[in-house]
């Protein structure tokens, strides 16, 4: 018997793809289009029904445990996000590049599988639905996107930090504690308490000469 939780999810990650397919489908047929869609609508919708254009976290990282050259995974993220950490081997094409000539003509070797993703699962939804609309039929979605393989405990990669930013930081509130203590108005000084002195008279003792004797 399925998992009763892990099929709501499932459902709800059907409908939330078909909405997202009724707004980009509309997007795509407005004036005139840059591009030859090969893909009818109703075909797009079928497709998306059908959930198999889903790679689940067990299944991608069974991909990278056997470092298949033949699937490719494709960081939809920006530069910044991907230097940060990655999914190990992923190419990194920004979404807003993704239509571009030279990426264009990667995707056409078909015997390739790329695999989208992005931070959150439906950041690949519309690039995947544009591309198949394109044609290309040789995409798929990392499900749950990037933050979902975090949470899995991916193979995950990233660049080795050049700074240490929890040093600097740190010496960084430092500085700051030191310039403040220096700009502060010193405080007023205390009042000097006045010592009491009390003064004891000295006794003088008078010296008193004997008279002579007649």
């Amino acid at each position: 018997m399925p998992d009763r939780p892990l099929s709501n999810i499932r459902r709800l990650t059907i409908a939330v793809a078909a909405f997202t397919a009724f707004i980009v489908i509309g997007l795509l047929t407005i004036g005139k289009p840059k591009f030859k869609y090969k893909v009818s609508s109703e075909d797009m919708l079928s497709q998306i029904m059908k959930a198999d254009y889903l790679v689940s976290p067990e299944a991608a990282k069974e991909l990278m445990a056997g470092d298949n050259t033949q699937v490719k995974f494709v960081d939809l993220r920006n530069k910044y996000d991907f230097n940060i950490g990655h999914l190990e081997g992923a190419l990194n094409i920004p979404n807003h590049t993704l239509l571009e000539k030279d990426n264009l003509n990667l995707f056409e070797d078909t015997s390739i599988t790329y695999v989208l993703y992005g931070q959150e699962h439906l950041d690949a939804n519309g690039p995947w639905m544009v591309l198949r609309q394109l044609g290309y039929s040789n995409f798929k979605v990392l499900q749950g996107g990037y933050a979902a393989q975090m949470a899995d405990s991916l193979r995950i990669t990233g660049d080795a930090a050049i700074y240490d930013y929890t040093s600097i930081l740190k010496e960084a509130e430092k500085e700051i504690y030191d310039l403040q203590k220096v700009t502060e108005a010193p405080p007023p000084p205390k009042p000097v308490k006045k010592k009491v002195v009390k003064v004891v008279p000295k006794k003088v003792v008078e010296e008193v000469e004997e008279e002579e004797g007649c």
